[in-house]
């Protein structure tokens, strides 16, 4: 595993300017929380690619990516970053590589891997020289899920887990949960099942 690169630093006030308009809506004390936070992303497909484009744009301190798959000629419709070039790239080398053209100050860990019971743990560990705040899982399968959320829990980690919206049509019926209230969902409940 290739060591995490450091920061490159810009001046402050470039920064400052680059994310002056979410310090306006979240706030100073909302902004020093989302600067100085540690967030891991679980997949980085249609739904993780969006979450990590959006976590670097409001400058959080550190971010983890974690995918086995590469970018896909049919995957360029639905990911955040993807171009043409990227096409072969595993979708995490994609995100970093984009980080490193628009937000040079977050920290970047690009984990080409699938989570497993085995090394969930491993990718789990202290990013940038502390433990994660909030792990954010946009996995599609269950089993990868269900062992990510286990160890989220075993080590008390905040997570956040998109389950079935894939393909739906009415964004008025998106809903945020705690999983055991999840309904109609088959995702949320088989992943509930597995869990139990």
């Amino acid at each position: 595993q290739a060591p995490i690169e450091p920061q490159r630093q810009l001046p402050k006030e470039v920064v400052d300017e680059m994310l002056s308009r979410h310090e306006a809506f979240f706030g100073r004390e909302g902004h020093a929380k989302v600067r100085t936070a540690r967030v891991a992303v679980f997949g980085a497909g249609g739904v993780g690619s969006h979450c990590a484009a959006m976590l670097l744009r409001a400058g959080v301190k550190a971010l983890r990516i974690v995918d086995f798959d590469q970018v896909s000629a049919s995957s360029l419709n639905r990911h955040a970053v993807a171009t043409l070039r990227d096409v072969g790239q595993p979708k995490v080398v994609c995100i970093k590589s984009f980080a490193e053209a628009t937000t040079p100050f977050v920290v970047v860990d690009a984990e080409p891997s699938m989570v497993t019971a085995k090394n969930a743990a491993h990718l789990l560990r202290d990013l940038d020289g502390g433990p994660l705040d909030l792990v954010i899982d946009c996995i599609d399968d269950v089993e990868t899920k269900a062992s990510l959320l286990k160890e989220c829990g075993e080590k008390g980690i905040k997570a956040l887990s998109a389950m079935g919206a894939g393909a739906k049509a009415d964004p008025t019926r998106f809903c945020v949960a705690p999983l055991r209230d999840a309904v109609h969902d088959p995702l949320a409940t088989k992943l509930r099942w597995v869990l139990r």
